[in-house]
Order: C-alpha cells, then sequence, then structure tokens
C-alpha cells in the first residue's frame, strides 16, 4: 500500500499492524479521525484519582472527540482500567515517559501538587497546560492564569479550609471553563471483579435480607496516621449495627490493615467478619457495590464506595470534609473541633494530641449509618 493512503490521523491506526478492524485504510467505513489529544497526569494516591475522574465528563464536554490518556502510578492505572472514558493508560515507566515528550499535545493537565508530577507537566510538549508545573526557579507554579485559584489552596489553609466550598472535581471543571452539571466519580469493575465479589459475599455468608455493612478500618496511617477513628469505636459500632439494626459486618481494608482488623475481628467474632486485605483493586470496589452502606474515614474505601454508588457514611477529623462530594448517597460525621481540619498527618505534630478523631462518637457514626439504610432501620 502506498503510504499516502494510509490514514495515520485515524484513531485506530498504530502503523506497526493492521488495526482490530481489519482493513487497510483507503474506504475504512471505522475511519474515526483523532480529536484534541488531553493527557491527564493524576498518578498518586487512589482516592485522588477516584475523586479526578468527573474531569473526564468536562473535557468530552470542551472538546469534539478528545483522545483522552491518563498517566498514573502502577496501582492508578489498575484501578483506571475498563473505562469507557479514557483512550488510554499511561504509566510512569520510562517507556511511556518518553512516548508522552516526543507526542505533540493539545493539552496537558498537570493535577498534582508534587514536585516529579509538576516537572513532568512542565517538560510536556502542550499547546496549553492546566495545573501545577514548576517555574524558573524549580516551585511549584500555576500553569496559567485559569489554575492560579487552584495553586492558591495549597498556600492558604484559611482559603482551602474556611472560604473554598466546591470539591476539587468542580474546580476542575472551572479551569477548563466547562459548566459542571453533576457528573459523579468513575470507577468500572469487570464482570469478572463482579463475580469475584458474589463468592466472596456467599463464602462469607452474608447473603440475607437484612443490611449489609461494611466497615472500611484504616486510612493509610502510614502517610497520614491521624485520619484513622478508633479501634473501639469500629468495635462498639459492630455491636450496634448487629444489635439493633440486625446488619450483617464486614470488615474492609487493604494490606496495611491486616493486624487492624484482626484486632477489631478478636472483639467482634459475634456479630462481625473479615474480607481479607489481599483482593484486587477492582475487586474490592466490586464488592464494596455489593454492600447496603460503608462506613470509612478520609480514605480510598470512602471515594471507591461513593464512586460505585453505594450509601456511604464518612467520618472526618483533620482532613476537609467538603473535598469529598457524597452526590446524595452519603452523610459527612465531622469533629466539633475549631481547628479542624488542619492536615496534620502525625499526631506528634498536633498541640492536642490529634484527639479528633477520638472525639467522634460511635453514637454518631451509628445514627448517620441508620439514617443511610431507612427502611432497615425503622423495620
Amino acid at each position: 500500500m502506498e503510504l499516502d493512503q494510509l490514514r495515520s490521523n485515524c484513531r485506530h491506526f498504530t502503523g506497526y499492524r493492521p488495526c482490530k478492524h481489519g482493513c487497510e485504510c483507503e474506504g475504512c467505513a471505522h475511519f474515526s479521525p483523532d480529536g484534541p489529544s488531553v493527557l491527564i497526569l493524576k498518578m498518586n494516591q487512589l482516592g485522588n484519582i477516584v475523586k479526578t475522574t468527573p474531569i473526564l465528563h468536562a473535557l468530552r464536554k470542551k472538546y469534539e472527540n478528545p483522545s483522552l490518556c491518563w498517566m498514573a502510578s502502577p496501582a492508578g492505572c489498575k484501578l483506571l482500567a475498563n473505562s469507557p472514558l479514557i483512550d488510554e493508560v499511561l504509566t510512569t515507566n520510562a517507556d511511556d515517559l518518553l512516548y508522552c515528550q516526543v507526542r505533540k499535545w493539545d493539552l496537558v493537565l498537570g493535577l498534582e501538587a508534587d514536585r516529579q508530577v509538576a516537572a513532568i507537566a512542565t517538560s510536556m510538549n502542550a499547546a496549553k497546560k492546566f495545573g501545577f508545573g514548576l517555574n524558573e526557579h524549580a516551585k511549584l507554579w500555576p500553569l496559567g492564569p485559569e489554575s492560579e485559584y487552584l495553586y492558591s489552596l495549597n498556600l492558604s489553609n484559611q482559603v482551602r479550609f474556611r472560604e473554598n466550598r466546591r470539591a476539587y472535581h468542580e474546580l476542575y471543571f472551572d479551569m477548563l471553563g466547562v459548566p459542571y452539571e453533576g457528573e459523579e466519580y468513575e470507577i468500572h469493575p469487570a464482570e469478572q471483579d463482579f463475580a469475584y465479589a458474589d463468592h466472596l459475599l456467599r463464602s462469607l455468608d452474608l447473603v440475607h435480607d437484612g443490611p449489609i455493612v461494611g466497615l472500611n478500618t484504616g486510612g493509610n496511617a502510614a502517610r497520614f496516621e491521624t485520619k484513622q477513628w478508633t479501634i473501639d469505636g469500629f468495635v462498639h459500632l459492630a455491636r450496634m449495627l448487629h444489635q439493633q439494626l440486625n446488619a450483617k459486618v464486614v470488615l474492609l481494608g487493604g494490606p496495611a490493615e491486616g493486624a487492624r482488623n484482626a484486632e477489631i475481628l478478636s472483639r467482634t467474632r459475634d456479630c462481625a467478619v473479615d474480607s481479607g486485605c489481599d483482593h484486587s483493586i477492582l475487586q474490592f470496589c466490586a464488592f464494596l457495590a455489593r454492600l447496603s452502606c460503608v462506613v470509612s474515614g478520609d480514605a480510598f474505601g470512602l471515594q471507591a464506595a461513593v464512586a460505585v454508588k453505594t450509601p456511604t457514611v464518612g467520618i472526618f477529623g483533620p482532613t476537609p470534609p467538603g473535598e469529598i462530594a457524597m452526590f446524595g448517597r452519603g452523610r459527612k460525621v465531622v469533629t466539633d473541633l475549631d481547628c479542624s481540619p488542619c492536615y496534620l498527618r502525625n499526631a506528634s505534630d498536633c498541640p492536642r494530641g490529634a484527639d479528633c478523631m477520638e472525639r467522634i462518637t460511635v453514637e454518631e457514626v451509628f445514627a448517620a449509618t441508620a439514617e443511610l439504610l431507612g427502611n432497615w432501620a425503622t423495620g
């Protein structure tokens, strides 16, 4: 075939093998011209990646037939798998970085206030850039005037914690100049992930006529120890849910929660079971989708439960509750301390000893959970 007959501007064209439609370009009925190319850089912290996913809808509003690529950590790539809104998921290995740097982008979005990610955004060849980059002094800096308000949240606790009333995904819509119309978080477990979740429910004897409540007990303690609610709180909550609502209670968490959940289970064997901490990311999300309600601190389990549309109770102490949306299916239980939110990650940095989560009572969390459970709570 002559090169001038090849349509390399088709999104199905790769240049090194026939495309998935098996056609040879000329006269192909599947021709789909590349739209504007967009690179999203949101790499770390799974919960933050979930909170960013509504931007996919904003970009498809802004551009006709865009080509959307998302670069993330290896774990983030697993989380973003199966999304019908993403054309390509890239990781941070050398091959993908080189590919991104030689490609000409219409838009690069550096959405992480992190020096490494900002350096990657700055290095990209793009007609337009939004979000965070590096200035001539190699300091974090806004990529254009559209990004200045987002940047300001890093510099002022007053603005971030007291004045701002919008979740981050709403700020992204503003930055792009696209009206926000209630677009939600996106996670897409595959059919086999839901089959795994259904098998897990049966193996744990969780299939019954009453509510099934998941307690997501962690909060990335190695990175942010102050976000975790107390072990005593989860123990007493499990008992109240079982005794007063006839709920089956299941403990949730990742590898870091193994010892914590073992301790909780040792005190709740008559009313709770442990789901284990070794599921894949999307298996975990599929399992959350099968539950009646999830109770969690400000952690990935909270954002993931909201994304799969499970009613969710969020427990907030040092972190801003306004930065996560519940989309009408959740309740937020917030500490009563005036110094919250503070975003102090280590208890040793807090003059009060980081007691904000301890002040949140079992009764408060139970009431919020019972309210979400609705008919089950009222009999």
